[in-house]
């Protein structure tokens, strides 16, 4: 089965104003060669089943997926980076999810993380970085298993904006997720 990926590109980019005033963060530099083509260009080597999330200047990013040949999109305006986990497009998917941020530009073989979700029982992966940046999301954990997330953490393992996501088992908890540190608190629950 062919999985299946979600693009993050909702975002204002706030912290590129004044660059993202008038254009998506996603959509820089340019439109033609843009963090969100390169990314779309990244994972379509793994899957060409690839819905991206849009938000901020939602015109523009939907010129942008007709020039990308990219028809699956889930709108959400100034919502958080997890709106649209319980999106009914992915109700019936029971494969392991591919969540990466528009603008992640770190090289990895996606196929070795989707065997690493199978061996270790359909069980969400973080991907994290040894790394040191007091504005990033940073992650504790015990052996394999995560057992905090959060930017005040004392910890050198920087989270990437890479996951791969068990979308089934996050939404059998029937609750409306509106960002990942909620996700990830429940997944770290259980």
């Amino acid at each position: 089965m062919e999985p299946k990926a979600v693009i993050l590109s909702a975002g204002k980019g706030l912290r590129m104003l004044p660059l993202t005033e008038k254009i998506p963060k996603p959509l820089l530099p340019k439109r033609e060669n843009s963090l969100l083509l390169n990314q779309i260009n990244f994972i379509r080597s793994y899957t060409n089943d690839i819905t991206i999330t849009i938000g901020y200047l939602k015109n523009q990013m939907l010129e942008a997926l007709e020039m990308y040949k990219i028809d699956n999109f889930i709108f959400g305006h100034d919502l958080g980076n997890a709106f649209w986990i319980n999106d009914s497009s992915f109700n019936s998917y029971e494969g392991p999810l591919v969540v990466i941020t528009c603008d992640n530009i770190m090289e990895i073989d996606i196929n070795k993380l989707i065997d690493e979700y199978y061996k270790n029982g359909e069980k969400s992966i973080l991907v994290g970085v040894e790394g040191i940046d007091e504005n990033a999301d940073k992650v504790k954990f015990t052996g394999n298993e995560i057992t905090e997330i959060g930017k005040n953490l004392e910890s050198n393992i920087l989270l990437s904006g890479l996951q791969i996501l068990n979308i089934k088992k996050i939404q059998k908890e029937k609750k409306k997720f509106n960002n990942f540190y909620n996700i990830w608190e429940v997944l770290i629950k259980n």
